[in-house]
C-alpha cells in the first residue's frame, strides 16, 4: 500500500531517486488494550500500513514503488530527521500468530486441526534491540510488464522492547541510488491500462519510462514447459487429437474408436499416422498399414505412461496424420542363448494416500503437498497399513517412509516415530519442526511374505511437546521379486549392463509378447521367444543390456483402453505476433458464453478484453496436460510479450 500523503518526491534522475517521508506525529495513536490477560500498547497512524511479521511489534510503515534500470545495482541511504521518543507503560502489541489447535474427534468425521489466531511475542524480537533494525529496505525487486519495480519499505517508527521505548522520526529522507555501469533498457510505452497503473504507482514515473525492457517477439519467446528444441515453442499438431491415458502399459486405438473421434480413416494413409507426448514423437505400431489403407481390422498400438501430478490423472498423447511417414517400433532378436540367468529382480511398491492438503509443507512449486494419515497421539497414535505381495524372493530389501511434522515447537527434536513390519521393529527416528523426514530402513531377507504384510507407524509422543502432530505422506518398498507373471503381465528390470538369459513363469497362455520399455519414446519388441510348458507357461529369451533397463512381458493381444480421445477443432495461436490485451479471461469451454458477458462488459469500459480457452493454454504451454504452471507460464508470456 502506498501512503501518498506521507511521501514527497525530492528529485529523480538516471542515477537515483530521492524522497522524503513525513510522519504526522500529532495523529499517532497509542492505545492500551488487554490481550490474554496482558496489557499492550496498540500503535498506529490513520491510513498507514502495519508491519506483518508474526510475533513482532505491529508498527506503522510506508511502502513506495520505485522504477529502476534493468541492469543496475541498488543501494539505499536514509537521513533521519528529528526524533521523538515515547516511553510506554506497556509493550507494543505484536502481530497475531497463526497456529493449529486440535479438538476432540467427532465420530464419523475426520480429525482435522483448526487454525486459530493468537497474540504471542517473538522472544528473539522482544528480547533484542531496535525493531525494525533498518529505517528502510528494498522488500521486493521484480518486473511489472517491461518495467523493473522496487518495493521500498520505510520504517519511521521503531520500538526497543528492552527499554520499552518508541522512537518516531518526524521525517526520513530516503535516497535510492542506482550504480553498476551502463543500464539496459530503453523507452517503451505500455498499453493505456498498464501505463495508467504505472503512472499512479511509481514515485519516479517520468524517469522510469526510459528503463523499459523491449518486448520479446513471440517466435523467440521460450516457455519452460513448452520447448521441442532449441528455442522452438511447442505447437500442437494440426489436425490433432488428444488421447488420454492414466496408467503405464500398451494401449490400442481401434478403427471404431478413430471413426468416433472423427478421423477420416477411409482417406488417410496409415503410414503417416504419428503420436507425440511432451512434444516428442513416439515409436508406435500401426497394424495393417502396409497396404496404405486403414481398414476395419487395422489398429494403432502405443506405449503410454501414467502421470504423477497434483492437477490431473490424465497424461496427454497427441494423434495426427499426414506428411512424412511416422516413427514405428523396432524389434530385436531374443533367441535364447548364452547369458547369466537372474533368480530375482528388484520390484517397487508405492503406497500413498492423498487425504489432506498441507499448504505449509516446505518444498518447491512442483511438490504436490497432498499427504495421508494424520497422527495425533491423544486420539490417533498409530497408522496400520496392510499390503499384499504375490511372490517375493527371500532376499534383503529396503523400505522408505516419507513423513512431515505438522507443528514446530521450542523443544528440539519434537517428533519421534517408531516403525514395525510384520511385528518386527525396523525403524526409529527423531526429527524437528515442520520438515520432512525420509526414513530409509533395511529389510532383512525373509521379512517380507507372500500374501499380506502389516506395517505399523507409531507416534511415540515422548519428546515433551505435549502431543505430537505429523502426517505420513508415502511408503516405498524395494524388494526382491521372482520372475512370476500376475494376471498374464510381468514388469521387471535388469540391474546393470551385461548379457542375460531370462526365464519368465506363470503365464496362462503361450502367446506372450516382451517389450523393452526403458525408453518410452523408442519402445522395442523382443522377438523369437522360446515358450514351454502348459498353463503355466514359461517364456525364455536372451538380451544384451547396455545398462539398467525395464521390460514388460504380457499376453499377446491384451491392451489397455484409453480414457478418451478429444478432437481439437481449431488450433490456437496464443504465441502469435501482434497478440495483445488489457484484460484476459481464461475459461473452460463450459463457461464460454457466460465469459462473453464479462468480456463485453470490460470492452465497454475501454479495455481490450479477450477470452482464452483454458485447454488452449494447456495445449500450448504444457503439451495439453492440465497444470497451474501452464497458466502461470501463459500469463508470464502475455505479460512480457503481448502488446
Amino acid at each position: 500500500m502506498r501512503t501518498a500523503e506521507a511521501s514527497r518526491l525530492l528529485g529523480e534522475e538516471s542515477t537515483g531517486v530521492r524522497f522524503t517521508v513525513t510522519v504526522p506525529v500529532e495523529e499517532l495513536e497509542l492505545e492500551e488494550i488487554e490481550e490474554n490477560g496482558k496489557t499492550y500498547t496498540r500503535v498506529g497512524l490513520p491510513g498507514w500500513s502495519q508491519t506483518a511479521q508474526a510475533g513482532a511489534p505491529s508498527l506503522p510503515l510506508v511502502v513506495e514503488q520505485v522504477g529502476a534500470p534493468l541492469g543496475a545495482e541498488v543501494t539505499l541511504y536514509v537521513v533521519p530527521g528529528q526524533a521523538r521518543v515515547e516511553r510506554l507503560s506497556a509493550p507494543v502489541l505484536p502481530v497475531v500468530t497463526q497456529r493449529a489447535e486440535m479438538k476432540p474427534p467427532v465420530e464419523g468425521e475426520p480429525l482435522l486441526p483448526e487454525m486459530v489466531y493468537v497474540v504471542e511475542e517473538d522472544a528473539s524480537v522482544y528480547g533484542g534491540g531496535e525493531y525494525p533494525g533498518s529505517l528502510a529496505v528494498v522488500m521486493n525487486d521484480g518486473m511489472v510488464r517491461q518495467q523493473r519495480v522496487l518495493g521500498v519499505v520505510v520504517y519511521p517508527v521503531q520500538y526497543n522492547a528492552q527499554r520499552q521505548e518508541l522512537t518516531v522520526y518526524e521525517t526520513l529522507e530516503v535516497e535510492v541510488r542506482f550504480s553498476g555501469g551502463g543500464f539496459e533498457g530503453g523507452e517503451a510505452e505500455d498499453s493505456a491500462a498498464y501505463e495508467s497503473v504505472l503512472e499512479g504507482e511509481l514515485l519516479n514515473y517520468e524517469s522510469a519510462q526510459g528503463w523499459r525492457a523491449v518486448p520479446l517477439e513471440a517466435e523467440g519467446r521460450m516457455s519452460p514447459l513448452g520447448l521441442t528444441g532449441a528455442g522452438v515453442p511447442w505447437a500442437p499438431p494440426e489436425p490433432g487429437w488428444r488421447v488420454k491415458v492414466r496408467n503405464d502399459g500398451f494401449y490400442r486405438l481401434s478403427y471404431a474408436e478413430l471413426v468416433t473421434a472423427g478421423l477420416p480413416v477411409s482417406s488417410l494413409d496409415p503410414r503417416t499416422i504419428k503420436m507425440y507426448n511432451l512434444g516428442k514423437e513416439l515409436a508406435i505400431r500401426v497394424v495393417g498399414e502396409g497396404d496404405g489403407e486403414f481398414n476395419s481390422t487395422d489398429y494403432i498400438v502405443f506405449y503410454g505412461e501414467g502421470l504423477d501430478s497434483k492437477y490431473t490423472w490424465d497424461n496427454i498423447y497427441w494423434l495426427t496424420y499426414g506428411g512424412d511417414n511416422g516413427r514405428r517400433m523396432g524389434a530385436r532378436d531374443g533367441s535364447p542363448g548364452a547369458g547369466s540367468t537372474p533368480g530375482w529382480h528388484v520390484s517397487n511398491l508405492h503406497i500413498e494416500e492423498n487425504t489432506y492438503y498441507f499448504s505449509n509443507a516446505p518444498g518447491s512449486d512442483d511438490l504436490e503437498r497432498y499427504v495421508g494419515a494424520f497422527l495425533y497421539p491423544p486420539y490417533i497414535p498409530s497408522w496400520t497399513k496392510t499390503f499384499t505381495l504375490d511372490a517375493p524372493a527371500s532376499a534383503a530389501g529396503q523400505m522408505t517412509i516419507s513423513m512431515i511434522g505438522y507443528l514446530a515447537n521450542a523443544i528440539n527434536p519434537d517428533h519421534h516415530v517408531r516403525v514395525t513390519l510384520n511385528g518386527e521393529q525396523i525403524g526409529d527416528v527423531y526429527w524437528d519442526g515442520i520438515t520432512w523426514s525420509n526414513l530409509s530402513m533395511p529389510l532383512r531377507a525373509g521379512l517380507l511374505r507372500a500374501g499380506e504384510n502389516t506395517l505399523v507407524v507409531t507416534a511415540v509422543d515422548d519428546t515433551g511437546v505435549g502431543s505430537d502432530m505429523l502426517y505420513i505422506d508415502a511408503v516405498d518398498v524395494e524388494y526382491a521379486n521372482t520372475f512370476t507373471a500376475v494376471g498374464d503381465e510381468l514388469w521387471f528390470k535388469n540391474g546393470a549392463a551385461g548379457v542375460y538369459r531370462y526365464r519368465l513363469n506363470g503365464f496362462t497362455t503361450g502367446q506372450v509378447e516382451v517389450y523393452d520399455v526403458t525408453d518410452a519414446e523408442n519402445v522395442e519388441q523382443i522377438s523369437n521367444l522360446a515358450v514351454s510348458g502348459s498353463n503355466p507357461y514359461m517364456v525364455e529369451f536372451s538380451d544384451v543390456a547396455g545398462g539398467a533397463g525395464q521390460y514388460l512381458a504380457k499376453a499377446a493381444g491384451s491392451y489397455k483402453a484409453v480414457q478418451g480421445i478429444e478432437t481439437v477443432d481449431t488450433a490456437s495461436n496464443l504465441r502469435g505476433v501482434g497478440n495483445g490485451a488489457d484484460h484476459i479471461i481464461i475459461t473452460p469451454r463450459a463457461f464460454w458464453e457466460q465469459a462473453e458477458t464479462l468480456r463485453a462488459h470490460r470492452a465497454g469500459q475501454g479495455l481490450r478484453a479477450v477470452k482464452v480457452d483454458l485447454q488452449d493454454v494447456y495445449d500450448e504451454f504444457n503439451y495439453g496436460i492440465a497444470s497451474a504452471e501452464a497458466i502461470r507460464d501463459f500469463l508470464e508470456y502475455t505479460y512480457n510479450s503481448w502488446v
